[in-house]
């Protein structure tokens, strides 16, 4: 425990910092070298041969590198493709498990890559639909050159899914009684999974009535609630995957925590959600 607060709390220092005073497009470099280690872990948790891994890995990078240049064509059917990806999977978890296992299976790497590389999309193109963090190559932070939204942005989604982390696992270790996906995470309650949308929520109205934004009660508020649902979904995904090849971790880089892809899981699903909502 001691561990993961302290990695916790680096990691946390490390992204404020960066977020203060990198350029957009060096951030932009920092998040795509993280998703590629990220899908270096997964290809590792499927145990695919070295070549199978470099092959795999050049794909992602073309994919990225191709529909970076040309957002117009392909961001808006990204963002739905991955709403619709997510969905099938959500379905497939709560309503039939062992086809989850089977789609993991059969599919593990290519599944993989698109959940990975949509996700990595929508942050590329936080606060924008057409114009990445890449574009942008002032040797500035975002609050010197006027991109304090975008970052508002990006702290908000850390905020929401660190939030839905803690709360769910709190009120899990407190109250948790009833196992959520027991055939996928034993330790994973109802209880939990309540608390990871309530006091994300309840927080939510409180800034609701502290700025008296009362005109984004509804639609926001729905929104709110899919995201935080959306974080359990990607950890249970990951915990699949884990699960389909008798992995614990996805590595051992962040100690406390495991690896990278451990981390990210929540924020998959959650980013794409986010990205939709604000600027679809």
């Amino acid at each position: 425990m001691i561990n993961r607060i302290v990695t916790g709390t680096i990691l946390f220092l490390i992204v404020i910092t960066c977020l203060i005073y990198l350029p957009l497009n060096f951030i932009a470099l920092i998040v795509t070298a993280v998703f590629i280690y990220a899908f270096y872990e997964w290809l590792s948790i499927t145990e695919a041969k070295n070549l199978t891994k470099i092959t795999s890995i050049l794909t992602l990078v073309s994919i990225m590198y191709i529909t970076h240049q040309f957002p117009e064509i392909f961001y808006l059917p990204l963002l739905l493709l991955g709403i619709a990806l997510w969905s099938v999977v959500g379905f497939l978890i709560v309503f039939s498990p062992k086809k989850i296992f089977q789609l993991i299976k059969i599919l593990p790497n290519i599944l993989g890559m698109f959940i990975l590389f949509i996700s990595w999309y929508s942050i590329i193109f936080i606060g924008n639909r057409y114009s990445s963090l890449f574009l942008n190559d002032e040797l500035t932070s975002l609050f010197t050159h006027n991109n304090t939204q975008v970052i508002g942005y990006i702290v908000f989604v850390i905020a929401l899914v660190s939030l839905s982390d803690i709360s769910g696992y709190v009120i899990g270790k407190a109250y948790g009684v009833i196992k959520l996906c027991p055939n996928i995470s034993p330790n994973k309650t109802i209880e939990g999974f309540i608390g990871s949308i309530v006091l994300p929520c309840l927080l939510f109205f409180l800034y609701l009535i502290v700025y008296r934004e009362y005109s984004l009660i509804l639609l926001d508020f729905i929104f709110l609630v899919i995201c935080c649902i959306a974080c359990t979904l990607g950890d249970l995904t990951v915990s699949c995957l884990k699960r389909c090849f008798d992995k614990k971790d996805s590595g051992s880089l962040l100690p406390g925590h495991g690896g990278i892809l451990d981390r990210l899981d929540s924020y998959l699903p959650s980013i794409i959600i986010f990205q939709y909502w604000m600027f679809a």
